[in-house]
């Protein structure tokens, strides 16, 4: 038995409830990407480009769960986390 079903002192099944519904509304910074093209370096024919990619940076909600984006049907099925990852890397020309 979940303990919050258990604080809620029910005694039947609430099927039809809407007790356990909570507003999911979010704003996420799902996917920047930024880099910077340095040119040609000194007098040499060298071109070096760099470039940094985040995902997932951030989620701003109420919403008590893990993740207030859902695709089962508006059912938070505890899945896991989304993952943060943020890349960096350089780009040298010839």
């Amino acid at each position: 038995v979940h303990p919050s079903a258990v604080f809620t002192r029910f005694q039947d099944a609430q099927f039809f409830s809407d007790y356990y519904l909570e507003d999911a509304s979010f704003l996420r910074l799902d996917n920047v990407n930024l880099g910077y093209n340095f040119g040609q370096i000194g007098n040499s024919t060298l071109r070096l480009q760099m470039y940094v990619t985040a995902q997932n940076l951030f989620t701003i909600t109420g919403y008590s769960g893990l993740d207030p984006e859902t695709d089962a049907n508006g059912i938070d099925l505890d899945r896991f986390p989304r993952a943060r990852t943020i890349t960096l890397g350089a780009r040298l020309s010839l």
